[in-house]
């Protein structure tokens, strides 16, 4: 990934979140504070190799903790730019979203989509409305989805309704991601990791939880479930502005790649009620474990 050279870094970072209107500051050069005060969101953000990670204060008592993993997904899929619910490697919940640094690229406006996704992200927890607002995307900059691709190297193959399937760089088995342009959101890239139609309760809910896991270990990339009560897909997405480079939609391909490799075998895995099980029955001991740390207690 080439990285953002004409301003360093932290007058970049400063400057795009100035600009979606936080109180923004900064105790070291490579981490900032910003604040919503009417929306009353608080997010953390720091650089990290060529990443701005942000990430969400939430309330320990927050209402999203209470709500079953499906339904963080399905929100996921409604939250602005990238912005995701995931779990950390300790099984807490998160608020979090990515942005990578690419020479001409879009950074302000990933900047801005992810933190307006992050504020609606924190009004869900605290149980409020999200707060309204007018589309950023600007569809006047929308690229030639083909043109765009071929510029980023990556094999395509045409699908029908302007749909293009990208192969992704996974060291086992075929995976690719389906790529799109979706009116008022931006570009789309999605790979489906598993079919949750003809699945019991028991492993959807772990896949389901199996993909939060995954969404926080996947830096760009957020988990989703599409559909309600068919069609109901387990997928991993990227969304980019109209205005994204090849370098930007390189990244998010590189992203779903990754997903693809840690996640593509053990969804199938998941849908099986025996594999399900066993592995709610290691969660559930991780979940003891880390309450007792939480806690001081020791395990059994």
């Amino acid at each position: 990934m080439t990285t953002v050279m004409s301003q360093s870094r932290a007058e970049l970072v400063s400057a795009a979140l100035t600009r979606t209107g936080a109180q923004v500051s900064s105790h070291r050069p490579t981490a900032w504070e910003a604040v919503w005060p009417v929306a009353a969101a608080h997010v953390l953000a720091r650089t990290s190799d060529d990443w701005l990670l942000l990430e969400a204060v939430l309330e320990l008592n927050d209402n999203a903790s209470s709500v079953r993993a499906p339904d963080l997904l399905h929100l996921n899929a409604t939250l602005g730019g990238g912005a995701k619910f995931v779990r950390d490697p300790h099984g807490h919940l998160a608020l979090r979203a990515e942005v990578p640094f690419v020479e001409d690229g879009c950074f302000d406006q990933l900047v801005c989509g992810a933190c307006a996704g992050l504020v609606d992200g924190v009004a869900f927890s605290a149980g409020k409305e999200p707060v309204p607002r007018a589309s950023a995307a600007d569809e006047s900059a929308a690229p030639g989805l083909r043109a765009l691709c071929v510029e980023t190297g990556w094999p395509i193959k045409e699908r029908s309704a302007g749909m293009l399937a990208v192969e992704l760089e996974v060291s086992r088995g075929f995976h690719q991601a389906t790529l799109s342009t979706e009116p008022g959101r931006g570009i789309r890239a999605v790979l489906e990791l598993v079919d949750l139609d003809d699945v019991g309760d028991a492993p959807r809910a772990v896949i389901s939880q199996w993909l939060l896991q995954l969404g926080g270990f996947v830096r760009f990339a957020r988990p989703i479930l599409t559909g309600l009560e068919r069609n109901t897909r387990g997928c991993m997405e990227v969304i980019l502005p109209f205005s994204a480079n090849s370098g930007e939609l390189s990244t998010a391909l590189a992203s779903l790649s990754v997903a693809a490799g840690l996640g593509g075998e053990e969804a199938g895995a998941l849908c099986d009620s025996a594999v399900a099980g066993e592995a709610l029955a290691i969660w559930g001991m991780q979940s003891t474990n880390n309450q007792n740390q939480t806690t001081g207690k020791e395990s059994p």
